[in-house]
C-alpha cells in the first residue's frame, strides 16, 4: 500500500480529455486541473486520479468503515447465539433465536452500507446490478431466516423447517459470494492484491457450501433411502457445519485486514481532499493572468 498522499497538480495546465467529475459527473474538459467543478465545487484535481481508494470520497469511506464494523459485529453475535443453544432449555432456544436475529440483521445493515454507490463517476455506475442483487439476496435471505427461526422457536421442526434452512442458506451463501466479489473489486482500488485473492478464494469456498449444505437436506429429505442412509452414517452433514466454521474464521479475518485497509485509506482520504480544497482556495484568491 502506497504512502504517496501527493496529488500531481501542474499549474499551467488543464484537462484535454473528456473526464466526469468524480461528485457530480460533469464532464470537466477544458477547465484548469487547479479550478474547479462549475457544477457541485469539487476540486477538478481530486477528478483526475481514477477510481482509487484514497481519491474517493471521506464520507463515503467511512460509510464502507462503518459497514464493515457492522458485518464483523453480526459475525460475533450469530457466534454467541450458537453458543447459547448448546443448552437445549426453552430459554437457552429463545437467546439463541434472538440472537442469531439480531446477528443477521447486524449482517444485512452493514451490507446496506458497503454497497451504496460510489459517488465517483456518478451517472456511470457500473456495479450497480451488482449493488442491487446483493442487496436482495441478503434480505431475502434474512427473510427466510426469520421464518426459519420463528418455526425453531415454536418448535415446529417439519418439512416446512427444512425446506426455509434450504432457502435461507441458498440465499445467504449467494449474497456472500457476490459480497465477497464485490469487496475483492474495492481491494484492487487500494490496490491490494493479496486481500482481493484472498477475498476471490472465500468466494470459491461460499459458493462450494452454498451448494453442499442445501444438496444435504434436500437428500435427507427427499433423496433415495439408501444414499440418505449413507450421508446419515457418514455424519456429512458435522462435517459440512465444521467446514462452515473454519470458512467463518477465514471470513472475519479477511474483514478485520478490509477493515484496517479502509481506515488506512479514510484518513488518507481526508487529507487529500482537505489539500485539494486548500489549492483551490488559494487558486481562486490568486490574481488571474490572460
Amino acid at each position: 500500500m502506497s504512502s504517496n498522499t501527493t496529488i500531481p497538480l501542474v499549474l499551467s495546465d488543464s484537462v484535454d480529455i473528456d473526464l466526469l467529475c468524480r461528485k457530480c459527473a460533469y464532464n470537466l474538459r477544458c477547465l484548469k486541473l487547479l479550478g474547479r467543478c462549475p457544477e457541485c465545487g469539487t476540486p477538478v484535481g481530486l477528478s483526475v486520479e481514477g477510481d482509487r481508494l484514497r481519491f474517493a470520497g471521506p464520507r463515503w469511506l467511512c460509510g464502507i468503515k462503518r459497514g464493515i464494523e457492522l458485518i464483523l459485529f453480526g459475525l460475533i453475535v450469530v457466534a454467541l447465539s450458537t453458543v447459547c443453544r448448546w443448552d437445549d432449555s426453552r430459554g437457552s432456544l429463545f437467546w439463541g433465536v434472538g440472537l442469531a436475529l439480531l446477528g443477521n440483521m447486524l449482517g444485512v445493515a452493514g451490507t446496506w452500507l458497503i454497497t451504496r454507490p460510489d459517488p465517483v463517476g456518478a451517472g456511470i455506475d457500473k456495479d450497480r446490478a451488482l449493488r442491487i442483487t446483493i442487496r436482495v439476496a441478503v434480505v431475502a435471505a434474512l427473510l427466510g431466516y426469520v421464518f426459519w427461526f420463528y418455526t425453531d422457536l415454536r418448535q415446529h421442526r417439519g418439512l416446512t423447517y427444512e425446506w426455509l434452512e434450504v432457502f435461507a442458506v441458498t440465499l445467504a451463501a449467494v449474497g456472500e459470494v457476490l459480497k465477497l466479489f464485490y469487496l475483492g473489486e474495492l481491494a484492487m482500488r487500494v490496490p491490494d492484491q493479496r486481500l482481493s485473492q484472498r477475498s476471490r478464494w472465500l468466494c470459491l469456498f461460499f459458493m462450494v457450501y452454498g451448494v453442499c449444505k442445501p444438496a444435504t437436506i434436500l437428500v435427507l429429505l427427499v433423496g433415495p433411502w439408501g444414499l440418505a442412509r449413507m450421508l446419515r452414517e457418514t455424519e456429512i452433514g458435522l462435517i459440512i457445519d465444521s467446514a462452515f466454521i473454519v470458512i467463518s474464521i477465514l471470513y472475519f479475518s479477511l474483514l478485520v485486514r478490509l477493515l484496517n485497509v479502509v481506515k488506512y485509506q479514510t484518513e488518507v482520504a481526508n487529507r487529500i481532499w482537505a489539500k485539494a480544497e486548500i489549492v483551490a482556495v488559494l487558486n481562486e484568491s490568486s490574481p488571474q493572468c490572460d
